[in-house]
């Protein structure tokens, strides 16, 4: 990676395993800090130095930038790495060239792309202001001939697109339009674009549902009257506030789309002209052919109702011309409005100073009132006594007792549940939000012990380590020693004198040597048990990992998975890759879920075995129809497990991984014994369980036996979990035996 000397703006390159450390730079010599992250301030890709980030898109994030060689403020587009697949590169590049080949001053034009470290690129126009999306969600509605003013402004776009490249945009809605602070409207986001040309009968559905035109979801031929379609939407939502057509699911907006009509613009709200509402109905007919013919048509019609309905008809611009400025609405209602807030004003003055008059001889009566009413509520107001402040109170003196570091954690624990157990089931919310707050005590308490012992683990395996040096210089200096005397008993055997000396000294040399091998096995042994305390310390780690997957990954919370191990690489390089395998294996599970949950009519009329023909995939639930021609729904993780696997078995990708494949459709169930039957040499799959085990004894053995019920619960619970594992058995006997003490 590379990034710039916040001193010198040297560029820096450092290595991926310098994140977040300290290293001189070879420009000044100063010492500054890498970037923890890849797209931090600072940061360079390409031609481009990152400064901050301004939106997330469809694809990637969008920051802004500065092009160094030309010294110009841009938005650089960032391809997210789970969209760095074929089809998301090919996306990307398709918007790239569209908005290259586009100049117009209401669309955003792109000026570069590349690629550099397995991270593609793209530079934009940068435009600053605010979506039409953040508009409406924070005034509700637009003025109906401002709505018209932008709608004419992205009708000019889309007509410049349509005229120069036959480019259809595909996904026009409001988060695509922005408003420059100067009130030019632009078109963003040409990722979905298509010329006329590319169709083909097996293209995905591609647009956003709430949006799409009928011809869309129908996966017909498209062309510009899809577009206008999707404008009729967006100004429809505008002027009224709302959306025409809006359910939870896909299924269900579709079939508004293709089915309801809208209610009319003028009866939702009766101020809006009739031939705007009559416009915007035109817009959105379910079938092409009653819509404008083309976006040519469109501008007309805007254009004649404008000079009508807008305040100043002199400043609506005529057809396939840009205004350069934005409209000021409120100068243009200044004038027809000041002689009404005038005469308003004139009659608001005199009913206040005929209110005031009365006022002033009811001040006297409201103090006295007053004196009285507010004696009588502090006498007779009850002590509070309430709930809520004995569980404060308790709540106080349970935080005092978890933080004495003499206690044991069982005890803790003990005086917790009896705390809970003596106020019984919140009855409401506060008291609930109280009661969890003790139980964060209790946890807190338990995390703080777990940090303890791994200390004292450390602080015995430098005792170890230290003892150790100080054995080994001992052994030097005997060994220097035994040298001294077996050069002294050499030299005491010349004489005869000294015979009895060098006898000694050949005892006193057999002494040193077995006090030499007591050392060396004393050594060993030190050895084996710092080994022994090294292998704990790594297996506790990993154990933790392994505790929050397990927690996240049946919730199909993925993408904080895969956060948590990117986090634990950077503060562990050494343990990297370990870390990266299970990266690997979580990359596996988004792109099964992705498949499984979510891939729209990819499968339709794919059979099911014993159930039917698949239609559409979202959500996480599976429509299809079965023998009897009706249609069902299943979620996707009730399927049997075979049937999961006819879905994917036709993607070459998991065909070839069919063992990591079904065990991952077990594991997202989070059924860890059935994800050791399908991949059995899985060795995380059998850490996991063996974790999920000794976890589940730990809870039954504090449960019991005043909490049987529960403990039993957690027993069946345990058993569905590990079901159909190589130990099922095993450990079924161990939590009975527990379960029956």
């Amino acid at each position: 990676m590379r990034f710039r000397c916040p001193f010198c703006f040297y560029a820096i390159n450092a290595d991926e395993s310098a994140r977040g450390y300290s290293m001189t730079c070879p420009s000044c010599a100063k010492t500054v800090k890498v970037p923890v992250g890849r797209f931090e301030n600072g940061c360079i890709i390409g031609d481009f130095l990152i400064k901050s980030k301004i939106g997330e898109g469809s694809i990637g994030a969008v920051y802004l930038a500065t092009q160094l060689s030309l010294e110009r403020q841009v938005a650089l587009k960032i391809l997210s790495p789970e969209y760095s697949t074929r089809k998301g590169i090919n996306d990307f590049l398709n918007e790239a060239r569209a908005a290259a080949k586009l100049s117009h001053i209401n669309l955003v034009q792109s000026f570069a792309i590349g690629e550099e470290d397995n991270i593609c690129y793209m530079a934009m126009t940068y435009v600053t202001g605010e979506t039409l999306r953040k508009r409406i969600l924070r005034e509700g509605r637009i003025p109906v001939d401002e709505s018209l003013h932008i709608i004419q402004q992205v009708a000019e776009a889309l007509y410049y697109a349509w005229e120069e490249s036959r480019l259809i945009h595909r996904d026009v809605k409001p988060d695509n339009i922005m408003i420059t602070e100067d009130g030019i409207v632009k078109l963003t986001d040409l990722g979905l674009a298509m010329q006329t040309s590319e169709w083909r009968k097996d293209m995905d559905i591609s647009g956003s549902p709430s949006y799409m035109s009928p011809e869309q979801f129908a996966g017909d031929p498209l062309d510009t009257r899809s577009d206008i379609y999707s404008l009729g939407i967006t100004l429809y939502q505008m002027i009224a506030g709302k959306l025409p057509f809006d359910a939870e699911t896909v299924r269900s907006v579709a079939h508004q789309h293709f089915e309801e009509e809208a209610v009319p613009l003028n009866k939702v709200d009766s101020s809006v002209p009739l031939p705007v509402a009559r416009l915007v109905q035109k817009m959105m007919e379910k079938n092409p052919d009653d819509r404008y013919r083309n976006m040519e048509e469109l501008l007309n019609d805007i254009w004649k109702i404008r000079q009508k309905t807008a305040p100043d008809r002199s400043l609506v611009p005529e057809i396939h011309t840009i205004s350069m400025k934005r409209l000021d609405y409120g100068m243009q209602h200044e004038t027809t409005e000041a002689k009404k807030n005038v005469l308003k004003l004139e009659d608001e003055i005199r009913e206040r100073r005929k209110y005031l008059r009365i006022l002033l001889a009811l001040i006297p009566v409201a103090l006295i009132l007053g004196i009285i009413v507010t004696l009588y509520w502090y006498g007779n107001t009850p002590i509070n006594t309430s709930v809520e402040m004995r569980i404060a109170q308790k709540t106080a003196y349970f935080r005092r007792f978890a933080d004495d570091g003499s206690l044991p954690l069982k005890v803790i624990q003990e005086e917790g549940e009896k705390i809970l157990a003596e106020f019984g089931k919140p009855r409401n919310r506060a008291q609930r939000l109280m009661l969890d707050n003790i139980r964060a005590i209790m946890t807190d308490a338990a995390y703080k012990r777990s940090v303890l012992e791994n200390k004292n683990l450390l602080n015995a395996l430098r005792n170890a380590r230290r003892d150790n040096a100080v054995l080994k210089a001992e052994g030097e200096r005997l060994s220097v020693r035994m040298k001294e005397a077996e050069n002294k008993a050499v030299a005491a055997e010349e004489t005869a004198r000294t015979k009895k000396l060098y006898e000694e000294n050949l005892k006193k040399i057999g002494n040193l040597n077995t006090a030499i091998q007591s050392l060396e096995r004393e050594r060993n042994a030190l050895q084996q048990r710092i080994s022994s305390l090294e292998l704990t310390l790594e297996e506790n780690w990993r154990d933790g990992i392994r505790m929050e997957i397990m927690k996240l990954r049946p919730q199909q919370r993925l993408r904080e998975i895969s956060a948590l191990l990117a986090v634990e690489s950077v503060q562990y390089p050494r343990r990297a890759e370990w870390l990266n395998t299970l990266e690997q294996e979580n990359v596996l599970l988004m792109r099964i879920l992705a498949e499984i949950a979510e891939s729209g009519t990819q499968y339709s009329a794919k059979e099911l075995p014993g159930l039917g023909k698949i239609i559409m995939i979202s959500s996480g639930f599976i429509d299809y129809q079965d023998q009897d021609n009706r249609v069902r729904q299943i979620r996707w993780d009730q399927l049997p497990a075979d049937a999961a696997w006819q879905i994917l078995s036709g993607n070459p990708f998991f065909s070839a991984r069919e063992r990591e494949v079904r065990a991952g459709l077990e594991l997202l169930k989070g059924r860890l014994g059935a994800a050791q039957t399908a991949n059995p040499t899985d060795l995380e799959i059998s850490a996991m369980i063996r974790l999920y085990a000794q976890k589940t004894a730990r809870t039954m053995k504090y449960m019991l036996p005043e909490k049987r019920a529960e403990a039993r619960k957690l027993y069946e619970n345990a058993l569905e979990v590990l079901k159909g594992g190589l130990e099922f058995d095993s450990i079924k006997s161990d939590l009975s035996a527990i379960l029956s003490l």
